[in-house]
């Protein structure tokens, strides 16, 4: 399956997209699509055509703890991405403490 859409802006771009069925996976970045509200809004519409989401990671440590409780949350999710190099790096520099990231696992 083809996995798109990480820089959509809205529900609207992302009904677009499974209208046309242009994706086999929907993947949603929570700082581009309008926020978790949002990111679950489209999470569920996605559920409703019987696809699965994979929310994008590469805007920040916030960010990928939001999209692990979407994750976490989103009966259709079907993995949490983390950009490994950022992890490592740069995201330390912006927050206290990261989630645990070990054998393919976040806690």
């Amino acid at each position: 399956p083809i996995s798109a859409s990480e820089t959509l802006g809205s529900r609207w771009a992302f009904r677009d997209l499974l209208e046309t069925g242009a994706a086999g996976i929907v993947m949603l970045d929570i700082s581009w699509c309008g926020g978790l509200s949002e990111a679950r809004k489209i999470a569920s519409m996605a559920e409703a055509w019987r696809l699965p989401v994979a929310p994008h990671d590469c805007t920040g440590p916030v960010v990928l703890a939001a999209s692990t409780h979407l994750s976490l949350n989103a009966p259709n999710a079907l993995v949490q991405e983390s950009v490994r190099a950022f992890y490592r790096t740069w995201y330390r520099d912006l927050v206290t403490a990261l989630s645990v990231v070990r054998d393919g696992m976040i806690t």
